[in-house]
Order: structure tokens, then C-alpha cells, then sequence
């Protein structure tokens, strides 16, 4: 399995990809609990959406930093 990471409007998202690059979970940062949360129901938004853009593992981890400090604000 293979990560796929996003920048989803601010908030850090990565999607699990199987050995056919098929989805199978999706997640998203949520403010209110801090962490990344499983959100299949955003998958197609994340992974195909205007204001979500793939970005790289180190982008991600820089960003999921940062609204972990801000308090997801």
C-alpha cells in the first residue's frame, strides 16, 4: 500500500492506495480532535476537487505541523 497526499483546503488529507492505485481510505485532519480522521465520504472531493492539490509527503507533514500548532485554526 501506498499514500497519496493532499493539501484539501488547508487541512492535510492522505488517501491509502492498493497496489492498483485503487483508494481505500481516505483521511483528513480535523481541527475540534487534532488528528487525522477517516472521511471515505471525501475521498472523491480530495483526490478531484479544485481546491485540493497533491502535494508531497514532506508538504504534508509540514502542513499537518502547522495546524497541529495552530490548533487546526
Amino acid at each position: 500500500m501506498a499514500y497519496r497526499y493532499f493539501d484539501f483546503y488547508g487541512k492535510p488529507a492522505r488517501v491509502t492506495v492498493d497496489d492498483e492505485d485503487i483508494p481505500e481510505l481516505c483521511e483528513v485532519y480535523d481541527p475540534e480532535q487534532r488528528a487525522l480522521v477517516r472521511r471515505n465520504d471525501l475521498e472523491l472531493d480530495v483526490i478531484d476537487s479544485y481546491g485540493s492539490n497533491p502535494i508531497t509527503r514532506e508538504k504534508f507533514e509540514a502542513l499537518l505541523a502547522k495546524v497541529r500548532s495552530k490548533g487546526g485554526k
